[in-house]
């Protein structure tokens, strides 16, 4: 029997997932489902899902203000929000208030209090930086104008920081990080470069299970083979044409 592989189509609901001969590579954490059709007949389809977690954290992103609120008037009260993100740029978790914040205008004023929440006066384009010791720093560019139609606080982010606690990384203990099953399973996907994956994209990422990448990819051959079998069974119950 040939293999059966060249004849089964392969696909994701996760459209950032990458398949070739050797497997499939995900970098997008969440839950997706895989799909595998035989001669790309749905009828003969099998599925099965497959979760993704984030890598470690690598660096920080702004999620707050969204953009459609880093234009805005002089006195304007600006809430400031960063999450880490592992090397894929999924984000890891809540790290504003492990983050050091800095701004180009020095007459920009950061609660002593929430140093998360900034007043700024001046008119033009004020740089904001979120800095952590041994990480990339993340910045946001907000404007300032005369003509902004956003006036007031801007709308703070998910879950205000005045009511949510800390993550579970403070300053002392660092950004928040991923768990210790999340670094010792997925470090090695999450932080290499991405010149690191082999053209066979033989790099396979974290599942929920933990699972060894080995496993997956039995579990891909394993729905091969019940496609195959499935074909055959449906060519074996068709009735054969009497011969004239």
């Amino acid at each position: 029997m040939p293999d059966p592989s060249a004849f089964v189509t392969w696909s994701s609901s996760d459209q950032s997932d990458v398949f070739s001969a050797a497997g499939v590579v995900m970098t997008h954490a969440g839950t997706r489902t895989i799909t595998a059709a035989w001669a790309s007949d749905p009828a003969t389809s099998s599925s099965f899902q497959v979760s993704v977690t984030h890598g470690p954290i690598v660096g920080f992103e702004f999620v707050a203000p969204i953009p459609q609120y880093r234009t805005v008037s002089p006195g304007t009260l600006v809430m400031l929000g960063v999450e880490g993100t592992d090397h894929w740029g999924n984000l890891v978790g809540d790290a504003t208030s492990d983050v050091t914040f800095t701004s180009s205008v020095a007459s920009d004023k950061f609660s002593s209090v929430s140093p998360w929440q900034l007043t700024m006066t001046a008119p033009g384009t004020h740089v904001i930086t979120a800095s952590y010791p041994g990480y990339p720093s993340a910045t946001v560019t907000l404007t300032v104008t005369t003509n902004s139609a956003h006036h007031g606080a801007t709308p703070p982010p998910n879950g205000s920081h005045k009511t949510t606690p800390p993550p579970s990384g403070s300053h002392e203990s660092g950004p928040h990080p991923a768990t210790s099953s999340d670094t010792e399973t997925s470090n090695e996907t999450a932080t290499s470069n991405v010149s690191d994956v082999a053209p066979g994209a033989t790099h396979l990422a974290k599942t929920g299970q933990s699972a060894p990448t080995g496993l997956l990819i039995v579990a891909l051959a394993m729905a091969v083979a019940g496609i195959a079998l499935s074909w055959i069974a449906i060519k074996l119950r068709r009735p054969r044409r009497p011969r004239s």
